[in-house]
């Protein structure tokens, strides 16, 4: 038997080994994809729920915040101004809301799922911030009283809020973010911790103020006139 040329053997080895690899391609089993790995999302701790329904954008101001809470929950009572429970506030109500310790209404007859409604009374004025000294102090009164019928129900982030709000009704900055780190430091009564300044400590004060050029004039001027004063004085005495 011939044997065949080598450009033939060649080509015929190469074919052997192609049918070989196919054949045991057929035989393995098709690998199981593995799924790509996706990153787990942090735990977010949970909100505290809220009956207060607050329609605000994601990026609202704890002031935008604070004026909605007040406008749903306090405004009723204490008035859009703060101004209190008073006959001007009830008068812009239906007329049949108007009194609102009628009998069965909010009176000490009251239904099951009612209560009695005390004069609610303003939160704007010095009168109405005196029993507080700190933001602090506020807040502390707001979040454990209020609102009357329901107290201690806000959040904590609702507490925080309106008080920053009722703070400025005062006409006063509460800052971009009253909380409890640095409302203990936000006097609502700044000019009391300032000592009344005695008349003559007023006097240095004032001195101390007033312009060196103005100060060092009027020395002039008393030096001069004292000056004089003894000019005149032994002229008169050398006459005699």
């Amino acid at each position: 038997m011939k044997l065949l040329p080598p450009h033939l053997r060649h080509l015929l080895l190469l074919l052997l080994f192609a049918a070989v690899l196919t054949g045991c391609g057929a035989a393995l089993p098709t690998p199981t994809p593995v799924p790509t790995p996706t990153a787990t999302p942090a735990m977010q701790p949970p909100e505290q729920d809220s009956w207060i329904l607050v329609d605000l954008p994601p990026d609202a101001t704890q002031l935008q915040h604070g004026a909605e809470v007040y406008r749903l929950v306090c405004s009723a009572c204490h008035a859009h101004s703060g101004e209190g429970l008073t006959d001007a506030w009830r008068a812009t109500w239906h007329p049949e809301d108007q009194n609102c310790w009628q009998s069965k209404c909010h009176a000490a007859n009251h239904p099951p799922d009612g209560f009695e409604l005390p004069i609610a009374p303003a939160v704007v004025g010095r009168a109405a911030l005196a029993p507080f000294a700190t933001a602090k102090d506020l807040h502390d009164y707001i979040q454990a009283t209020m609102p009357w019928q329901e107290p201690n129900m806000m959040t904590e982030e609702e507490g925080w809020a309106v008080t920053a709000y009722v703070i400025q009704l005062n006409r006063m900055n509460p800052g971009e973010l009253l909380n409890a780190e640095n409302a203990a430091e936000y006097r609502l009564h700044p000019e009391a911790a300032q000592p009344t300044p005695t008349p003559a400590a007023a006097v240095g004060a004032d001195l101390a103020s007033a312009d060196p050029l103005r100060v060092l004039g009027g020395i002039a001027l008393v030096a001069l006139a004292v000056f004089l004063a003894v000019r005149v004085t032994r002229r008169r005495r050398h006459e005699k």
